[in-house]
């Protein structure tokens, strides 16, 4: 009989707009598991502990309720994530590493995360100009060091350049010569999450899931961006609520 491996399908939490309330969360952990779902990655971009001011602990009341939200996913047996994204790094100094020892090992670890998602998407133009070549492999670093005192059982990390989409060279400027080769260099026990030929992807091809596999030394995980809001035209009038196309299995 022929082995069948089943896929990880979950949920990236990775919208703009209001975060959920912790009543909500709780009653998505039951959803998930209804729905089998078996992961959920929490990281709304408006909770900027994670973001732009990654370096500041959560108030007391917010992390003592991501604990009870935690907790629910956990009873649930769905894994929970996070989508941490240390915006702008320049180096990996000193100073850096001193920020990151104490984000890391202080309130996230204590969630005692499944999974630590490491982005590094929406970083500004000028440190890709100012980095060329040298983006990826900082990067890399970046995120295995984050590995390195992290409590995690998983890792996953989110490339800038995280779709052949034009627009990302037009939010970012030209791609560095090699940067996803060079990012693939990262540590073989990270997934890295990739959003297909466009931002916002109406399929997938194998051939060019082929592609990036080799590119990157494993085989990707689709971040399938297909309920997104990102675009303001697209969160003022037009939620994706037609049914999956483009997709072979």
């Amino acid at each position: 009989m022929t082995k069948v491996t089943v896929p990880t399908c979950g949920i990236i939490m990775g919208y703009y707009g209001p975060i959920w309330s912790e009543a909500e969360m709780i009653d998505y952990a039951e959803f998930c598991d209804a729905s089998h779902l078996s992961v959920f990655i929490y990281g709304p971009k408006s909770d900027n502990y994670l973001r732009e001011n990654w370096q500041e602990e959560w108030p007391t009341d917010t992390f003592n309720s991501l604990k009870k939200v935690r907790e629910s996913f956990k009873k649930a047996g769905v894994k929970f994530g996070m989508a941490f994204s240390p915006i702008n790094i320049k180096d990996l100094g000193s100073t850096t590493k001193a920020a990151l020892d104490a984000r890391i090992t202080g309130q996230i670890n204590e969630l005692e995360l499944d999974i630590l998602s490491i982005g590094f998407d929406d970083i500004s133009k000028d440190i890709v100009t100012k980095l060329g070549t040298g983006l990826a492999p900082l990067q890399v670093s970046v995120a295995e060091y984050i590995q390195g005192i992290s409590n995690a059982t998983e890792f996953y990390a989110v490339p800038s350049y995280y779709s052949s989409s034009p627009l990302l060279v037009s939010a970012l400027g030209p791609r560095p010569q090699n940067y996803w080769t060079d990012f693939g260099q990262i540590n073989s026990d990270f997934g890295i999450f990739w959003t297909g030929s466009d931002v916002i992807s109406n399929g997938y091809s194998i051939s060019a899931i082929q592609e990036m596999n080799a590119k990157f030394g494993r085989q990707i995980t689709l971040w399938d961006n297909y309920p997104v809001n990102d675009p303001e035209w697209m969160s003022r009038s037009a939620a994706n609520v037609y049914p999956f196309t483009g997709r072979p299995y």
